[in-house]
């Protein structure tokens, strides 16, 4: 059971090790302009860490968070929006108010809401 439980752990690491990789390609990218391609791969990284820690960890909220980067800069600021509501209130309900990742996100939410109209 050990080498059962030692593989799954293995796995989980390398999973996340993947995940952090496309978030840091993807930040580099970001900087040069690529906003595609950096949506891209933030979106693939949201979606390892919903799938390896639940929608409501603190890794998937803030890979959450870098994809709105990539759609708030990419001119896609209604769904930055809408990421960032989804964010802002999971944020609140299981992080708290008072966590510097909610506050963020409520600071971001309003900025694009100014943007928006």
């Amino acid at each position: 059971m050990r080498n059962g439980q030692s593989v799954l752990a293995s796995a989980k690491d390398e999973t996340f090790t993947k995940a952090y990789l496309l978030n840091r390609t993807a930040t580099y990218l970001l900087k040069l302009g690529q906003w595609t391609e950096a949506e891209r791969l933030y979106s693939q990284a949201a979606k390892i860490h919903m799938m390896v820690n639940g929608p409501e960890h603190e890794h998937t909220l803030s890979s959450m968070h870098k994809l709105v980067l990539a759609y708030a800069q990419g001119g896609k600021r209604v769904k930055a929006a809408q990421l960032l509501e989804e964010i802002w209130k999971t944020g609140k309900t299981v992080l708290g108010l008072e966590r510097p990742q909610t506050l963020a996100s409520m600071g971001m939410l309003t900025i694009v809401h100014r943007d928006l109209g």
